[in-house]
């Protein structure tokens, strides 16, 4: 979980600073298919699994709007709630 928010961080930080929702998901989407290559075949479904979760129940909208105001704590925050709610099994 935390190795999925730091490669989503730097995603975020590396990538453009006007980066709206959408482009934000869609980097996450590239990442996550990034660090799905290297798992074993058998492995790949759950990974993958976990990854989209945690996309589909991350808020955008509001990730945007803390990068814009440079908030990383409000970042890790929303990354973090979307991550427990795939722990918890809420999809």
């Amino acid at each position: 979980m935390k190795k999925l928010l730091t490669v989503s961080l730097f995603m975020l930080s590396a990538s453009a600073f006007a980066m709206d929702a959408e482009q934000l998901k869609e980097s996450d989407l590239r990442a996550c298919q990034a660090k799905a290559q290297p798992v074993p075949e058998g492995s790949l479904d759950q990974a993958k699994k976990s990854c989209e979760c945690k996309i589909k129940n991350t808020d955008y909208e509001a990730v945007a709007e803390a990068r814009k105001a440079g908030d990383l704590k409000k970042i890790r925050a929303l990354k973090s709630e979307a991550a427990e709610k795939c722990d918890t099994g809420v999809m």
